[in-house]
């Protein structure tokens, strides 16, 4: 599993998704088992989601509740209202450290709840 798709793999868990690891894979017929342990059959790769776009990685906070908890610690909010600034374009910028900070900023939440 490359760096790129442990964060993925980690986001996406700590978000709520299961993630699917590859069990058996023959021409176009994929066996998937997720990490609740459920195995599945697919016809087609890429059944984990990939994040490659910034907005997919917004999104998914936007729908867990955390957009402004996760804007505030990186600079976008301010109690003036909402705005991009440089912190933010540069995670949106540069290749997955919107990602990274998003797992990173996850697994702070995650400790820091009971």
């Amino acid at each position: 599993m490359t760096d790129r798709e442990q964060l993925c793999r980690e986001f996406t868990e700590l978000t709520g998704g299961h993630w699917h690891e590859e069990l058996y894979s023959e021409d176009e017929f994929h066996i998937m088992q997720c990490s609740c342990g459920y195995h599945a059959y697919r016809y087609f790769e890429n059944w984990n989601p990939s994040y490659d776009n910034p907005a997919d990685v917004l999104s998914k906070i936007i729908e867990i509740g955390l957009y402004d908890e996760f804007m505030v610690q990186y600079g976008g909010l301010s109690k003036f209202g909402r705005h991009l600034d440089s912190i933010l374009v540069d995670l949106i910028i540069e290749p997955d450290a919107l990602l990274k900070a998003a797992v990173d900023f996850l697994k702070e939440e995650k400790l820091g709840s009971p």
